[in-house]
């Protein structure tokens, strides 16, 4: 009964602390229409930005990306294109420098990954550089003309380190991707709510993210320790260092989501490896931090590093319930953990379809079906990572273009 108690009660503190992060957001994003925001300032400079594209065997898609990068309206004496040929063999070099821009060549297959090779470039190269903003982009990247205008004006504001928003470009590709382009509207809800709570949003390096040259400067020149989860702990290092991080709700990049099972399973196993190979380095310096009297550490800890992805929550909140209804026919005091979870689930789903409904999409049995295929991949990924957390391998998304 203790150990059966004990359990669930460990359950239900995850449980609450996730659905109190997700809720804050979610409640802050339906007010957000009744908030007057303040109007950004509109910036007649050019700051010098260079634009750092990480590429990998993209050959299908990287010069659609460079062209369609050169294509911006910004004063092309004032920005640079940068390609990182991270271990390729499939002559994306060759159309990277067709294309013209700068081509920084990387060939180390002990650690591979977008996270060591941002740090590579940025640290050994772009350092020695002149520029006013970084930008940091995938090689799948898509973005509208007015793009560097955007960036700049956030600067100009007084940000040093921002966020921007993604689209799908396919989404109507098939079920996964519409699934991933419903999530990527519910990640878009969660960062705008953070946003107006005055949270740093999460880095999502396949949103978008810019850095001042202090920023840069103030990280010491590495967005990761030499781990591979670098969206993620550039936030954290970011927090760190306080560093504040604006959500750039205007600066639009769309990008390509996976289109089968299979690429869905290998991206969600790299991103929760890279979260449980980031926990035991950064929860004592978080929990120092909170200890010193900061309770945005707190935030940090749990609504950045340790926060489940809103999926992984209805996962476990699923199983809980399930569980622990099966516990029932045997124990009678399950009966109150099935209810407890229970109106935790009902609660919680209640509201994403809410949120999922605002944002234009329509929920039906087809969708429903779809939500599970992509609930059993997630399941089996989040069980792998915790076998292959300490795994040196990479596991690159693979893009099609088309």
């Amino acid at each position: 009964m203790i150990l059966i108690n004990c359990f669930a009660s460990c359950i239900l503190i995850f449980e609450i602390i996730g659905s109190f992060v997700y809720y804050l957001s979610f409640f802050s994003y339906l007010k957000k229409s009744k908030i007057h925001k303040k109007d950004k300032i509109v910036s007649n400079s050019f700051p010098l930005v260079v634009i750092v594209v990480s590429c990998h065997n993209e050959a299908p898609i990287i010069e659609q990306t460079l062209k369609n990068i050169k294509n911006i309206q910004y004063p092309a004496d004032r920005f640079r294109i940068y390609t990182i040929i991270d271990n390729c063999s499939d002559g994306s070099l060759e159309i990277a420098r067709n294309q013209g821009v700068q081509t920084y060549v990387r060939n180390d297959a002990n650690l591979m990954g977008k996270g060591y090779a941002l740090d590579e470039f940025i640290g050994k190269y772009l350092r020695h550089e002149t520029f006013d903003i970084a930008v940091l982009l995938d090689a799948d990247a898509q973005v509208e003309y007015d793009f560097l205008r955007e960036v700049v004006s956030y600067f100009s504001n007084g940000c040093s380190v921002i966020q921007g928003v993604t689209k799908s470009k396919n989404m109507d590709d098939n079920s996964w991707v519409r699934v991933g382009d419903i999530i990527q509207a519910v990640i878009r809800v969660h960062q705008e709510g953070r946003s107006e709570l005055g949270l740093n949003p999460l880095c999502i390096g396949s949103h978008g993210i810019a850095l001042s040259h202090s920023a840069l400067e103030k990280l010491g020149w590495h967005t990761t320790t030499k781990r591979t989860g670098d969206d993620l702990e550039l936030s954290l290092r970011c927090f760190l260092s306080n560093i504040p991080i604006c959500y750039a709700e205007t600066v639009h990049v769309k990008n390509e989501l996976p289109i089968d099972g299979f690429s869905v399973l290998k991206q969600r196993r790299r991103w929760a490896i890279s979260t449980l190979q980031l926990a035991p380095y950064y929860i004592p310096k978080l929990l120092k931090k909170a200890f010193a009297g900061n309770i945005r550490a707190l935030d940090a800890l749990f609504g950045v590093l340790l926060l489940p992805s809103f999926s992984t929550l209805m996962i476990v909140m699923v199983l809980s319930f399930a569980v622990f209804m099966a516990l029932s026919y045997w124990f009678w005091y399950c009966v109150i953990w099935t209810v407890i979870f229970f109106v935790l689930l009902a609660g919680y789903s209640i509201l994403l379809a809410i949120i999922i409904s605002k944002e234009g999409y329509s929920l039906n049995m087809k969708m429903l079906g779809s939500f599970i295929k992509y609930t059993v991949v997630k399941f089996i990924s989040l069980t792998q990572s915790v076998f292959m957390v300490n795994s040196k391998s990479w596991w690159p998304t693979k893009h099609t273009g088309e």
